[in-house]
């Protein structure tokens, strides 16, 4: 990272990094929080690493990091969060509601009143008005619903999560505050079940969801993890008391003291392989983390750090019941699967399972978001998920492929090779492709029967030939474009040269590229790799793969076509 002024670095910790594979590969690499040019009394860090804070005087900025500073833009705001770089939310003094129009560079006046709000990395957002009542906006009404069975309940912190997912405290009991979670099937917050914590977990205060849906909660004898099969777990942190959850891999806690006067607490970082919290040096008075691995954090004096070094690894490849024949992943970690009977699927992160869609069977399914879910049938016939009904309803036309993304953008493949795009109904683009693929942002390339690609342009609306030639391509947005040749050889798109760099020793027979450069991929042996974007270079992590679909920050499923068996990487 480029620095125009001198940096000041905490003490520096070297940890040792190693990757089993072919052979053990280890690295060495320098972690430490680096001191930024800046003042802020409030950060906050979007999935994509976006990064926002307002000081002590309510003027708002954002990081810019191609000069490596904080950059003062027009407002006065009393509290800001971050969804990604283009859902920044904010509440005035007043409680009034602004959104930052990145195309005009201003803030945009929402109707409506909140005194607490929260965004998710898709844009989702919620609040809590002055009488502690959970809203939710609707994007496509642009007006704030109300969500039922909330009344009865007085919530006191609102938390969305990158994947989806929104929790809230309840703080109507005396004494301790239960956490809940949004039920999008019935629209109504439930109590999380499992909430029968080890020991005396009273007067909880804070509950924090990770961008791939992991759930924490801080209480007063520490911090707990909540495993979806085995409840709260402590983490044996009591002198913890505020935590900041970027991904399973991204975990962090200070010992400060609460109270509304911020004071400088001890810094740890959650290391699951070893369940222990590994002290960094330094000291903070408030923590953020990103989706894509950064971590920020404010001091006393309101001095601005940022953590440089990689975060200790905490996924797992695990074995789920059921047999699919297709799995499509959305940037936000939603997931859907159809099976060999054409039944469908969404996964259930609390069960850890796949749990049956009813109404209609499907041969495809692509998902943009937890809102955006399109399917064909056997027919060919296109359907939507309509979330609130719920129910499957008919969108008309005959396609035998069909990418989706959140905003949402469709595109589709007829029997015959021919691409449409909907726009309230399907239009046709000239020409012929055999495979689509759809980025979060919007990109789409595309191959056709003679593995030549293909690029999707807005402004003359047609594909537009990319001298070079593949049999698969997976695009995670408009700088993460990958492909495999017929030679298994592996490509990524250069958007600087506009052309295909090989990456050298890397054979693939499939890729799977997210919006937040996780690339994953198999080989004809059905080796799983994993895309380390240090070593640049690919990882072999397990055996026994045919296939993968992949969203944000590594959420990962994995199956074998052969035996159906299916595996979460989490």
């Amino acid at each position: 990272m480029t620095r125009h002024k001198p940096a000041i670095h905490l003490l520096p910790t070297i940890s040792i990094y190693c990757f089993l594979g072919a052979s053990l590969l280890c690295f060495a690499q320098s972690s430490a929080f680096e001191q930024v040019p800046g003042s802020l009394s409030q950060i906050s860090v979007g999935a994509d690493g976006a990064v926002w804070g307002l000081d002590s005087h309510q003027n708002i900025f954002t990081y810019d990091s191609g000069s490596g500073q904080f950059v003062q833009v027009p407002g006065a705001l009393t509290q800001i969060a971050v969804g990604n770089a283009n859902a920044v939310w904010g509440i005035n003094a007043q409680q009034l509601i602004f959104r930052w129009d990145s195309t005009n560079q201003s803030w945009t006046y929402i109707p409506g009143s909140l005194k607490q709000i929260a965004v998710g990395a898709d844009g989702d957002v919620w609040g809590l008005n002055a009488n502690l009542q959970v809203w939710h906006y609707n994007q496509q009404a642009q007006t704030w619903d109300y969500i039922t069975g909330t009344s009865f309940n007085v919530f006191g912190q609102l938390t969305v999560g990158h994947d989806g997912s929104v929790y809230a405290l309840d703080e109507t009991g005396i004494g301790y505050y239960d956490p809940y979670w949004y039920n999008p099937g019935n629209g109504q917050f439930e109590e999380v079940t499992g909430t029968n914590f080890p020991g005396s977990l009273f007067a909880i205060g804070q509950i924090v969801v990770g961008a791939d849906g992991d759930l924490w909660g801080v209480g007063n004898i520490g911090p707990f993890h909540r495993s979806p099969t085995a409840g709260w777990q402590s983490t044996n942190g009591s002198t913890i008391t505020q935590i900041a959850v970027g991904s399973g891999a991204n975990v962090w806690g200070l010992a400060s003291p609460t109270g509304s006067t911020p004071v400088n607490g001890a810094i740890y970082q959650w290391n699951a392989q070893s369940a222990t919290w590994v002290s960094v040096p330094g000291q903070l008075a408030q923590i953020a983390a990103g989706a894509d691995g950064s971590v920020w954090g404010l001091d006393s004096s309101n001095r601005v750090y940022h953590y440089t070094g990689p975060a200790q690894p905490y996924h797992t490849l695990t074995q789920l019941p059921g047999s699919f024949s297709q799995i499509s992943v959305a940037p936000d970690g939603t997931a859907w699967a159809v099976d060999a009977n054409n039944l469908v699927y969404v996964f259930d992160r609390g069960t850890q399972s796949f749990q049956n869609v009813p109404g209609q069977s499907m041969t495809r399914i692509s998902v943009g978001s937890a809102a955006v879910v399109w399917g064909i049938n056997s027919g060919g016939g296109v359907w939507q998920w309509e979330e609130v009904t719920p129910n499957w309803s008919p969108v008309g036309g005959e396609l035998n492929q069909i990418a989706v993304n959140a905003n949402p953008s469709i595109f589709g493949i007829n029997l015959y090779g021919q691409t449409y795009m909907y726009l309230e109904g399907w239009v046709n683009i000239p020409g012929t492709l055999a495979q689509l693929s759809l980025g979060a942002d919007g990109t789409v390339w595309g191959i056709n029967a003679q593995e030549q690609i293909y690029s999707y342009d807005s402004n003359t609306e047609s594909w537009v030939n990319i001298p070079g030639s593949l049999v698969q391509i997976s695009v995670g947005n408009a700088n993460n474009i990958w492909g495999v040749n017929y030679q298994q050889h592996v490509y990524r798109y250069d958007t600087a040269s506009q052309a295909w760099v090989i990456i050298p020793g890397a054979l693939l027979t499939q890729i799977a590229a997210a919006f937040d450069g996780t690339v994953w991929g198999v080989n004809a042996q059905g080796g799983l790799y994993q895309w380390d974007s240090t070593t640049q270079s690919f990882n072999y992590l397990a055996d026994g793969f045919t296939n993968v679909a992949v969203g944000n920050d590594n959420v990962m499923f994995a199956y074998n076509t052969s035996t159906g068996v299916t595996y979460w990487y989490f």
